[in-house]
Parts: C-alpha cells; sequence; structure tokens
C-alpha cells in the first residue's frame, strides 16, 4: 500500500507516480504526553510558543517580524522558541528591549517540550509552504493551546480556521500578528479553540 500523511502529501507523490493509488493515513501524536505535562518555569507575560527548525521553511523570520508588530500593543507578550537552525540569528534584527522578551531555548528534546506547551498561552507556526501535515500543530492542540498556523495545503487538514486555531495568509507578519492579538485579548476564544483543539 502506498501511503501518505495528507491529502497535499498524496498529491505531491501523485504528480511523481501518476496512476497509483495513495492511502491517507495521518501522523499519530502522543497526546497525553502533552495533555499532562506541568508548566515549565519561564519569563512572565503572555507567552507565544514557536517549536520548530529555524530555517526559511518554518517561517521563524516571519515570526520575529510578527513579534515586532506584536510587542508594542501587547507589552507583557513574551516569544518563546524551542527549535535551532540557520535562521536563529534573525531575533537580532530586534530593537533590543523587544530582543529582551525573546526566549532562545535552542533544540529541546521531543519529550521536554510538553512542559513548554503548558506554560503557553498560544502556538503559532508560520511556515511559508511545503508542509505535509504539522505534527507541532496536533501537539500544541492536544496541550490545549489555541494555534495561528499560515494557511498552506499541509496545515489547513490539521487547523480548522475557526474552529481549533486561526490560519493566516503566509509570508504575512502583520496578519500573525493580529491573529496571536486577537487570542491572546479574547480569553472566550481561546478557550474555545482550546477545547476544540484537544477535542
Amino acid at each position: 500500500v502506498r501511503v501518505a500523511v495528507s491529502e497535499a502529501a498524496a498529491e505531491f507523490v501523485t504528480r511523481r507516480f501518476p496512476g497509483e493509488a495513495i492511502r491517507v493515513i495521518p501522523n499519530g501524536v502522543e497526546t497525553g504526553l502533552f495533555a499532562s505535562a506541568e508548566p515549565a518555569d519561564l519569563p512572565a507575560g503572555r507567552r507565544i510558543l514557536f517549536v520548530n527548525r529555524l530555517d526559511p521553511r518554518k517561517g521563524f523570520r516571519v515570526l520575529v517580524r510578527a513579534f515586532a508588530h506584536l510587542a508594542d500593543e501587547v507589552p507583557d507578550a513574551v516569544l518563546i522558541v524551542a527549535g535551532d537552525g540557520p535562521e536563529r540569528d534573525a531575533v537580532g534584527t530586534l530593537p533590543p528591549d523587544i530582543r529582551a522578551r525573546v526566549l532562545m531555548l535552542g533544540t529541546v528534546p521531543h519529550d521536554g517540550l510538553p512542559p513548554y506547551h503548558a506554560a503557553a498561552e498560544v502556538f503559532c507556526a508560520p511556515s511559508v509552504g511545503r508542509e505535509s501535515f504539522g505534527i507541532v500543530l496536533v501537539e500544541a492542540m492536544a496541550a490545549g493551546l489555541p494555534v495561528v498556523a499560515a494557511d498552506i495545503p499541509g496545515y489547513r487538514e490539521v487547523v480548522r480556521d475557526g474552529i481549533d486555531g486561526v490560519l493566516v495568509p503566509p509570508s504575512s507578519p502583520e496578519r500573525t500578528a493580529e491573529a496571536v492579538h486577537r487570542i491572546l485579548d479574547d480569553p472566550e476564544l481561546a478557550k474555545r479553540l482550546a477545547e476544540a483543539g484537544r477535542a
């Protein structure tokens, strides 16, 4: 049986192997690991979590620019970054006072991630494209975090816009910042998205 983790991945494979039947079986996630974690000890404030490689495809520069927009409007916003890669220096483009509100954790072992999820208010995944699924989204939803993610094919199959997360145009720091701000400022919306994501 030829298997793909999403319709987006199946479409990609079908272009390379036309006429082949592809069965879609989504990735699995150990939800209990994320649903029951104790919060990590993090800086005070409203915490936005990013977990991924710091490379162009994952949209880390988009998030840094979004945080620059958001930081003035939400003075207690804190960005928590779990991951490493060639774009780690993107935070150097931020003014020093805003840069001081970014905690770069570097690479975190997978089983060490749940406490960071448990301590955050919102999860942000601004990937710019070529995502087949988005396990990081499912993990965040399992942790009860409302999700802001790029509106790209692989992510669109995991997050339902306005139901268990908010989808924003890819490569748009402004729209990403707006969506995060809306969730941080609307506890009812955050609760509704978080509950739907967990379900």
